[in-house]
């Protein structure tokens, strides 16, 4: 779901007194347990298209279906890649406008136990241009290349990763999304120009070295 300024996730247990009538201390012991999510964010959209954010529309058309195929899933991902898998209802969705744009929430109600999901480490990673792997490639002043990031194992828990050029004035990274960037050729090279990925997981890192013509 893009377009996110906050996420909270709370659980709740519902307790039962299980001492005697004599005992001076309860113990407490639990029937129940349960939890909230809220998400708020800033509605996300291709104003050319008009395409909303898939994550968004999914929450959209879930506040809207009733009875027991009303349940859906949803994956929380901590920073290093940690994920659960919670069983949710979207109770309630609510949107409103300031002068920054269309403001969006949405409450959820757990459904279920949650799914600690296993950790999978990274083991190796390369970089795709044009479909192909490559450690070099060329490209014209002006142009813009697309290159894909491959992670193996693909299903990788954590698949975040840094990329930095060394010499920005001759050639930029722009566009980070998901598992792929642009490199845009700005200068001519005397040299090819180092672009470096790396890895969260693992600091594995990988160099593409870019001739600008």
């Amino acid at each position: 779901v893009k377009g996110l300024n906050s996420l909270s996730y709370a659980g709740e247990a519902e307790v039962k007194d299980g001492s005697g009538a004599a005992d001076g201390w309860k113990e407490p012991y639990v029937t129940k347990r349960g939890g909230t999510i809220k998400l708020t964010g800033r509605q996300v959209g291709d104003p050319q298209t008009g395409a909303l954010d898939p994550g968004q529309s999914e929450l959209d058309f879930q506040a809207t279906v009733v009875g027991f195929d009303g349940d859906t899933q949803l994956r929380l991902t901590d920073p290093y890649g940690h994920a659960m898998l919670l069983d949710v209802i979207v109770t309630d969705a609510g949107r409103e406008a300031d002068e920054g744009g269309e403001l969006k929430s949405w409450t959820l109600e757990l459904v279920g136990e949650p799914v600690e999901l296993s950790y999978i480490q990274l083991t190796s990673l390369a970089l795709l241009v044009n479909g192909q792997e490559q450690t070099e490639v060329c490209i014209d002043v002006n142009q813009t290349q697309p290159v894909a990031v491959r992670l193996v194992p693909g299903d990788a828990s954590n698949q975040k990763f840094s990329v930095a050029s060394a010499d920005a004035g001759r050639v930029n990274v722009a566009q980070v999304d998901g598992l792929a960037f642009n490199i845009i050729g700005q200068q001519p090279t005397d040299a090819p120009v180092r672009v470096v990925v790396r890895s969260m997981n693992n600091a594995i890192e990988r160099v593409l070295k870019v001739t600008v013509r």
